[in-house]
């Protein structure tokens, strides 16, 4: 592979996870979150972003990369605040906040 061929399939690859960043990113509601079935998914929509963002890191994006870094720093603060049982919509909202901006951040390199 060249390096321009490399390049543009990592590029691919990031606009594809990014992609699915976005729709695999939401969290069940407030008051139906209770039931095993609602925290087994919740918990596989934080595994399947953290496996996104791995992938990226596995494809060559480094761990210093701003986006990278700000959409784990959403993750870690969503499932923190979530597996505290935090009631309000905060980690529904810092895991939805990870989506938009690392697409277009994506876009851009």
């Amino acid at each position: 592979m060249t390096k321009h061929t490399t390049a543009f399939t990592v590029a691919a690859l990031s606009l594809a996870l990014a992609a699915g960043l976005a729709q695999a990113a939401s969290l069940a509601p407030q008051q139906p979150r209770i039931t095993d079935e609602a925290i087994y998914g919740d918990h596989s929509t934080y595994q399947a972003t953290q496996d996104r963002i791995q992938a990226l890191n596995d494809a060559g994006r480094p761990v210093r990369d701003y986006a990278l870094s700000k959409a784990q720093c959403w993750l870690d603060v969503s499932f923190h605040e979530y597996t505290r049982n935090d009631r309000s919509g905060f980690p529904r909202w810092s895991l939805l906040a990870i989506g938009v901006p690392f697409q277009v951040t994506l876009r851009i390199r």
